[in-house]
């Protein structure tokens, strides 16, 4: 894992000079520190209110701070992450940067009071490749896959991804499940319905059983792939994980 960087308060462009003085005042003098002291949920909250802060506030702090560790990002880039949705160091390594990279315009656009830059699409690129480090182990990865095990971790990361910059997003591939399956929903409702989907996804792999979810698929091995065919939350779903290499050869939700 690389080592955290232990840049000033002032990196970290949610915080107001209130909120650093706060922070300061209970011993935290820099990101690094802030990380430590907030490695949890229940660390954060109880952050918050040793520095008399809004969890919130301290969330968005911590977010930030962790995208700061990724060489490239700065001050301005982590903002622009954390307010489209890309949350951590490991969230931004798991994204695809094509997607992504519509998700961020897609945010400038839509709110242009923020002022934000957007990056080119190269430099999103190497920012996600720049982040493998906080998902990979050191050391060349095997790009074969051995067993239905690893495939299913490939796939699961695909899954996710997918749900994240395809489906709920401004990725045009992902238009006919919004328009079909979100648009008539509540905010709320879209939000819990994307719960559903990631729950689903355990069960859809068979991971594990999610309750609620109606998911669940049946497994395919050939001499190439792995392959998971079923139903996700009554979507016809499909992965197929190369042995070869690891990749996704095939990934889709259809609407039946």
């Amino acid at each position: 894992m690389p080592t955290l960087r232990a840049l000033p308060l002032s990196s970290v462009k949610s915080l107001s000079s209130a909120e650093a003085a706060a922070l300061k005042r209970v011993g935290i003098d820099n990101t690094k520190e802030l990380l430590e002291a907030a490695s949890s949920t229940s660390a954060e909250r109880a952050l918050a209110k040793k520095a008399g802060l809004s969890p919130s506030a301290v969330r968005e702090a911590v977010n930030r701070a962790d995208l700061l560790n990724v060489k490239g990002v700065g001050k301005a880039t982590a903002d622009l992450f954390e307010n489209a949705g890309v949350n951590s160091a490991k969230e931004l390594a798991q994204r695809n940067p094509v997607a992504l990279a519509k998700s961020l315009e897609a945010f400038v656009k839509s709110n242009p009071d923020q002022g934000s830059w957007l990056p080119s699409s190269a430099t999103i690129k190497t920012l996600v490749e720049n982040a493998k480090p906080f998902v990979t182990p050191p050391g060349p990865q095997p790009g074969k896959v051995r067993n239905w095990g690893e495939a299913q971790g490939r796939a699961a990361t695909a899954m996710f991804a997918h749900l994240n910059d395809v489906l709920f997003s401004n990725h045009p591939d992902g238009a006919v499940f919004r328009t079909a399956i979100l648009e008539w929903r509540t905010p709320a409702d879209q939000q819990a319905f994307k719960q559903l989907m990631r729950a689903g996804v355990g069960h859809y792999l068979n991971v594990e059983l999610a309750p609620g979810a109606q998911s669940g698929a049946t497994k395919k091995e050939t001499p190439t792939h792995y392959t998971w065919e079923g139903s996700l939350m009554g979507l016809y779903t499909e992965v197929q994980v190369s042995k070869a290499t690891g990749a996704i050869d095939r990934l889709y939700v259809e609407i039946d």
